[in-house]
């Protein structure tokens, strides 16, 4: 702890405190007030400002294709969100007259198909089984039921699809395509809160929207095992004004009142929960959203999870440390803003391959920031097509590889090709994954 975070002490203090008993205890007392005041600001949710977003980008599946008259119509499995002037990468199409990996610019757009100029043949509409496509110009990620917006915090839905983006310079915003209902939530890893778990809690999240959606905030315990959480706390979502139905092993600790929101950013908090759920191992906080109107468009920002019976004044951390922290759960090659199978060079990984890398042979060894527990490791190769599983070699095929002796802290690059690889290097990305 920096010793700027003490208020000034009396002159030569540290030369009169020996012998002066009411002094000595004036300062023991001061520092232990400071020390219960740190503790009380351990704000247990990661990313609360919402700032961290290594997932924007979503990478969707093409269905049908058309061209007339040089204007392409790709057709998308689910909602895309995208916006008319976005820019996009397509790759793998059937028909390769299509793929624009450098980037085409949107001129029309709905919600599952786009436009853009591209010369060809004219097509009627095909199915396509291939294809797929990349925002590369813009930060928002198009999240369905179970999946992560900003870093750690997951999208919960009745079957609706939301587009969330970040807010400059913090927080984040939610727009669900229809009127039903949706949630945000962050489990707790057990590390974090298991010497914490007989004391109390308090949640607060500051929410606004450009409508009158109702919302409530709950803290959930997990009595399963641990570390081993279901994503999916909802089991049933009820009608309007009833709480949601958990899922099995997921606990009720504490439900707010129902707060209706506006343009003015309102505090939701709740104060003075003690877990009573026996064996709880996990807890996690749930902020969730009905009398929606469609499209309505809402924000979340300051995040907090005390160990503490009351909510305190919100204090932001460093970028730095919110970068660290989501970096233990999730961590990639790639540059924050660019989705994974995104055809590009930055970040990527070169080995070289010593001109007859046998079978089974280790190309290198990659060390990542520390992560929360032994990784999932994905490996992507860096140019058309982005295969997972592949890496590329000089020659430009792309050649099967393996991560292995898999740690918290590094990996190796294994030929997994079933002979030996005779180019100059090999290069790709690569995907680690620690969430619980």
């Amino acid at each position: 702890m920096p010793f700027s975070y003490f208020p000034p002490l009396p002159e030569n203090i540290w030369g009169n405190i020996d012998g002066n008993i009411e002094l000595q205890s004036d300062l023991i007392e001061l520092i232990d007030s400071k020390l219960n005041a740190t503790n009380n600001r351990n704000n247990l949710l990661i990313n609360p400002n919402f700032r961290i977003w290594q997932r924007v980008a979503n990478e969707f599946e093409i269905v049908n294709r058309s061209r007339l008259s040089n204007v392409v119509t790709l057709e998308t499995d689910i909602p895309h969100g995208y916006l008319t002037g976005d820019k996009m990468q397509i790759t793998q199409m059937s028909d390769s007259s299509y793929d624009t990996t450098n980037g085409e610019t949107i001129i029309v757009v709905d919600d599952t198909s786009f436009r853009y100029y591209s010369t060809g043949s004219d097509e009627s509409e095909t199915i396509e089984a291939s294809g797929k496509c990349v925002l590369i110009n813009r930060t928002s990620i198009v999240a369905t039921d179970n999946n992560f917006t900003a870093d750690r915090w997951i999208a919960i839905s009745d079957s609706n699809t939301l587009i969330s983006s970040p807010k400059d310079p913090t927080g984040m915003q939610i727009v669900s395509v229809d009127d039903s209902k949706f949630g945000i939530l962050q489990i707790i890893p057990n590390l974090y809160i298991n010497s914490l778990l007989d004391g109390k809690f308090s949640a607060s999240v500051q929410i606004s929207s450009d409508n009158n959606a109702n919302a409530k905030l709950a803290v959930l315990s997990w009595n399963g095992v641990t570390d081993s959480t279901n994503n999916a706390v909802i089991s049933t979502w009820n009608s309007e004004g009833t709480n949601p139905t958990l899922s099995a092993n997921w606990n009720y600790e504490g439900v707010s009142d129902g707060i209706e929101l506006s343009e003015t950013a309102s505090i939701i908090k709740l104060e003075d929960i003690e877990i009573a759920t026996n064996d709880a191992t996990n807890i996690a906080v749930l902020v969730w959203f009905e009398s929606l109107t469609s499209g309505e468009k809402i924000i979340l920002n300051k995040a907090q999870l005390l160990p503490n019976s009351s909510i305190i004044e919100f204090v932001a951390n460093s970028y730095q440390q919110d970068s660290d922290d989501c970096r233990k759960f999730y961590q990639k090659s790639y540059g924050d803003y660019y989705a994974p199978t995104k055809i590009t060079n930055s970040g990527k990984k070169v080995f070289p391959t010593s001109f007859g890398t046998d079978s089974g042979g280790t190309f290198g060894s990659i060390h990542i920031s520390s992560m929360y527990k032994t990784p999932i490791v994905t490996l992507i190769s860096a140019n058309n097509p982005p295969e997972i599983g592949k890496w590329q070699v000089s020659t430009g095929t792309n050649i099967e590889v393996v991560a292995d002796d898999i740690s918290e802290k590094s990996f190796t690059i294994k030929n997994d090709e079933g002979f030996t690889v005779s180019t100059n290097s090999i290069s790709g990305h690569y995907v680690c994954s620690a969430e619980i």
